[in-house]
């Protein structure tokens, strides 16, 4: 795993708002290149939005997006748990986010500002180890 990216990623992207990590959240401010592997359940628009604004500040950072459905990727990490392939998830399910956390696979990172977000939007633990990003609404 690419640990030195997992970090500017994590850290631009938290400051867009955007996600948890599985990878080292220590070395938020030290990475200037490398790579990243991102698990998403993003939109593919959504996506390429998030890394224009990425890329820009960070050019010498490639991020290799992994992009499938809520499940296919929660049943990936879990599987992947102790040997983990992604060094950050963006975008998924909090749920999916909660189950990863009861077993372990979710590493914290407190950025700036986090003590702003709603506590129902964030993991419970003293340093969070997921931050939502967005809600849904369905309505009959």
């Amino acid at each position: 795993m690419k640990k030195r990216g997992i970090s500017l990623f994590l850290a631009a992207a938290t400051a867009a708002s955007v996600f948890g990590t599985v990878g080292c959240a220590e070395e938020i401010q030290k990475a200037t290149e490398g790579e990243i592997t991102v698990y998403t359940a993003l939109e593919d628009e959504q996506v390429t939005e998030y890394l224009a604004v990425f890329n820009e500040e960070y050019p010498d950072i490639t991020v290799n997006v992994v992009r499938e459905s809520t499940g296919i990727i929660t049943a990936r990490l879990l599987a992947e748990k102790d040997n983990p392939q992604a060094d950050v998830v963006w975008g998924t399910a909090a749920s999916s986010m909660m189950v990863l956390d009861d077993q372990g696979g979710l590493l914290g990172y407190a950025p700036e500002g986090v003590d702003r977000i709603l506590p129902e939007f964030k993991s419970d633990k003293e340093v969070p180890t997921w931050v939502g990003i967005d809600a849904w609404d369905a309505a009959i």
